[in-house]
């Protein structure tokens, strides 16, 4: 897959077709799974099987949403994704997709508990639009 880049901008954090959604997940079925349902909710999805891709595939881009596994395959986990993501991409909203309990999380926005559902993925978008 490939993405184009986007002119820089303040980032959306209004929800809606103008955001962004970073999906960061090891297991290529849920990844390709999550983009599906967060393209139903009219989200523009860059999608990445690892940190490493999801750094790069997001130079140069803003970025309002991050969803982050924590357990990713490769040089980098997902502790170590999520501060440099807020270092390149202030005022991302970040939320943590893990089937660990909430309390192993780093700081994070929001969850998304695997196995999670579309409606748990329309609930989640919803509770964002709600906090901003």
């Amino acid at each position: 897959m490939s993405f184009p880049l986007r002119a820089p901008r303040e980032p959306a954090c209004d929800g809606g077709p103008d955001e962004v959604v970073l999906i960061v997940e090891d297991d290529p079925d849920l990844l390709e799974l999550l983009s599906i349902w967060f393209r139903g909710e009219h989200r523009t999805v860059i999608a990445a099987l690892s940190a490493d891709e999801a750094l790069a595939r997001t130079s140069g881009v803003i970025v309002d949403l991050a969803v982050v596994d924590l357990i990713l395959g490769g040089l980098l986990d997902g502790w170590q994704l999520i501060p440099l993501l807020r270092t390149q991409h202030a005022g991302t909203r970040i939320v943590i997709c893990s089937m660990l309990d909430p309390e192993d999380h780093p700081a994070a926005d929001e969850t998304l508990p695997k196995p999670c559902s579309r409606g748990d993925v329309s609930r989640l978008l919803r509770r964002l639009e709600q906090a901003s």
